[in-house]
């Protein structure tokens, strides 16, 4: 038997969300719970950035094509500047809300992707 390492070749991203920093995008997260409610959801930090994605819908036409050439497609993103690492995230628009957040640091494709992130112009959420 032999196991080979082939890296994703492209990471293709249809629209993203950049917030300011850490506590506008976990309040943009946590908005869809009711106040005073509680709950509990997932991110991803690398290398400074915080960010959520999700990929494209898998029975999109040509998807899987796409990935057997070893390209992946992420339908949205939406990320932050976040220096350190922190494994939770409290919004303070829902204070009984919890992000874990998990690093992801030296993963090739969420290294670039955060490299990517921060060259993006950081933008007010509309």
């Amino acid at each position: 038997m032999k196991v080979e390492y082939n890296p994703w070749k492209k990471l293709e991203i249809r629209a993203y969300l950049a917030f300011r920093n850490a506590e506008e995008f976990a309040n943009f997260v946590a908005a869809p719970a009711p106040p005073g409610m509680g709950g509990m959801t997932g991110a991803l930090w690398a290398n400074g950035v915080v960010f959520r994605h999700t990929p494209l819908n898998p029975t999109a036409s040509g998807l899987g094509e796409e990935l057997l050439k070893g390209n992946v497609i992420w339908d949205t993103v939406e990320f932050a500047p976040m220096p350190k690492h922190v494994p939770e995230l409290h919004p303070v628009s829902r204070a009984s809300f919890t992000i874990n957040v998990v690093n992801v640091s030296g993963n090739r494709l969420f290294d670039e992707f955060s490299k990517w992130a921060k060259a993006q112009p950081k933008r007010p959420k509309t």
